[in-house]
């Protein structure tokens, strides 16, 4: 807390204007799956983020493993998925955020008809109806600067 830019964040955040009108603190550990590999995208103007957050039944938290896992597998190596990640919530194993990056709205739509994309739906859908509660937000990725060498020691 002792950063420069915490310091900063923190003045903005809780000054005068009292701008921040929702704030949620997600703590998650990553899920292990393969390295997404591929092109970097070049217009991030154009991309789309999705952020999905779940709770799902904890009777059903290793099958909702099963099929996610290999949603986020299968989706990695789509042309245009720039980005998917899945994290578990290190305080509640039944919460779940995943956080995709389409490098355009199309390629994002074409993902949502793949195979392993309805068999997500499926399982969601299906008789047990496993998820508790669901949140989606769509966003467009800001363009902040990559963080290099002398931008690294003024952190």
């Amino acid at each position: 807390k002792e950063k420069a830019y915490v310091k900063a964040w923190g003045a903005f955040q809780y000054g005068d204007k009292k701008p921040v009108l929702e704030k949620r603190l997600l703590k998650t550990s990553a899920i292990e799956c393969q390295a997404a590999t591929g092109p970097t995208q070049k217009r991030r103007g154009e991309a789309l983020a999705v952020v999905l957050q779940l709770r799902i039944k904890e009777e059903l938290v290793e099958d909702f493993l099963k099929v996610m896992t290999a949603c986020v597998m299968a989706s990695r190596s789509e042309p245009g998925c720039l980005r998917y990640d899945m994290l578990r919530d290190t305080e509640d194993p039944c919460k779940f955020v995943t956080y995709e990056v389409f490098a355009t709205q199309e390629a994002w739509e074409n993902h949502r008809e793949q195979p392993h994309v309805k068999d997500w739906g499926a399982f969601q859908y299906g008789p047990e109806k496993p998820v508790l509660s669901k949140s989606l937000t769509k966003a467009t990725p800001l363009p902040l600067p990559s963080r290099g060498p002398s931008s690294a020691r003024a952190m």
